[in-house]
């Protein structure tokens, strides 16, 4: 959700609010991998009786969110405005998931780099809103 809200207030010149002055390590999936891992998993036969299992779908590769900022504004050639904020009460400094359970599943995935994952997505977010 932070891609398209950071997408949205590029393009409408807005200032963003960046808590923890943008210092906060995420990690980022882009939902293409999501859904061909989720096909991939549902024709896999479960060995065990159990056909519940709980599974990290994620690239487990965090990313600082200035980085990732950057890489947004190099591939529009645009600023964003930032409104540098502190912590929020509550927030975690840095998530990421782990998901060796779910590679030991489906053995081998490639997944999108974030910049290709960045690219792949403003050229959705750009047609969607004809910009």
């Amino acid at each position: 959700m932070s891609l398209y809200k950071f997408t949205s207030s590029i393009f409408d010149n807005k200032k963003i609010d960046l808590f923890n002055r943008g210092n906060h390590v995420r990690d980022f999936t882009y939902v293409e991998d999501v859904a061909n891992i989720l096909y991939k998993l549902v024709t896999l036969v479960p060995k065990k009786k159990s056909y519940f299992r709980t599974l990290n779908i994620a690239s487990s590769k965090p990313i600082n969110l200035k980085i990732f900022l950057k890489i947004i504004e190099r591939k529009t050639n645009l600023k964003f405005k930032l409104n540098l904020l502190p912590m929020q009460k509550g927030d975690v400094y840095k998530t990421y998931a782990d998901n060796k359970k779910l590679m030991k599943l489906i053995k081998k995935y490639h997944f999108i780099n974030i910049e290709k994952g960045i690219e792949l997505f403003l050229k959705w977010f750009q047609n969607y809103h004809n910009i």
